[in-house]
């Protein structure tokens, strides 16, 4: 029940206690240590698509790099890491770019990339919105 509760140290503990007791049972408690192993990836996987998911990129890589450190392969944790990374260094790569770009037109068509992967990237958004107001033909 204290795996079912998120109580993950609890059940550790408890599956330690009762891996001391026994005798015949031993192979069911490590089971059940590798359960709650399997819970504590699984919490450490989705708290990290819930940052994916917000656009905080940067938390999302920490988590799925803890996560893999645990677990080599954990579901699709290092291609999604993978991409994310990308995604940073792709938004840093542009951004300089369009920091360095004179031409509105080309500004404005840089920065719109970023904000098509990642809207919330510094003040991509807030730059689109100016530059959108300076770039209309009058």
């Amino acid at each position: 029940m204290a795996i079912v509760r998120g109580r993950l140290d609890k059940a550790l503990e408890l599956t330690d206690e009762g891996t001391r007791i026994t005798q015949k049972q031993k192979d069911r408690f490590e089971g059940l240590k590798n359960r709650v192993q399997e819970a504590r990836f699984e919490l450490t996987y989705k708290d990290a698509l819930a940052f994916e998911r917000d656009g905080k990129f940067q938390e999302a890589i920490e988590r799925y790099t803890a996560l893999l450190k645990l677990a080599a392969y954990y579901k699709d944790a290092l291609t999604r890491k993978e991409t994310l990374e990308d995604y940073v260094q792709r938004a840093e790569r542009l951004y300089t770019q369009a920091a360095s770009e004179g031409d509105v037109a080309k500004r404005l068509d840089i920065l719109r990339q970023i904000a098509q992967f990642w809207p919330d990237y510094r003040d991509v958004a807030d730059q689109v919105r100016e530059l959108s107001k300076t770039a209309r033909p009058q």
